[in-house]
């Protein structure tokens, strides 16, 4: 992401979410970065979406939910092109912009369960990430090593395999030729 036509969106989330992110992004990935290349993908979700009713108690009830915490101010550097498909989209739909990137903030550094069906879920992705980083060998899904089934063993090891592989390569001289 260059820093031609950036925008800084700001938005309030909770104080306890923007310390996660802050935690979940560091030394992983450069947040704002990472945010501007999958929000584009959120915003063509919601955009699918049917747009939320014009009951004006609805939309309150949505925009409170930012108040239930204590709050701070998040500043996104992000394309400018961007920020405005978030807000028309927001607008259009009838989302409080600042719930709907706290929900998705929520998404990436916590993962998602159903309250009614607890088997509903879904892991962090960058909790993912750096599962995957501090351990590339272990598949991230579950504790099976994903390369044991692959070549890779230690050289020494290896050579000795070649070595026993060459020996049953040779013709077999005890046979008549």
């Amino acid at each position: 992401m260059g820093n031609e036509n950036l925008k800084v969106m700001t938005v309030t989330i909770s104080k306890k979410l923007a310390e996660k992110i802050e935690a979940s992004y560091s030394g992983l990935l450069r947040r704002d970065s990472h945010l501007a290349e999958t929000l584009y993908d959120e915003i063509e979700r919601l955009e699918e979406m049917p747009r939320l009713s014009d009951d004006e108690v609805i939309y309150s009830q949505l925009k409170d939910q930012l108040q239930k915490e204590d709050k701070t101010k998040l500043g996104l550097k992000l394309p400018g092109d961007l920020v405005e498909k978030i807000n028309s989209a927001c607008k259009e739909k009838r989302v409080p912009r600042d719930l709907f990137i706290a929900t998705y903030l929520n998404l990436l550094a916590n993962g998602y369960q159903d309250n009614i069906n607890p088997m509903n879920i879904a892991i962090s992705p960058l909790i993912k990430a750096r599962a995957y980083l501090d351990d590339p060998y272990k598949d991230i899904d579950g504790s099976v090593n994903i390369y044991k089934k692959r070549f890779c063993i230690p050289s020494i090891f290896s050579d000795l395999l070649l070595e026993g592989l060459q020996e049953d390569l040779k013709p077999n001289e005890t046979k008549g030729g």
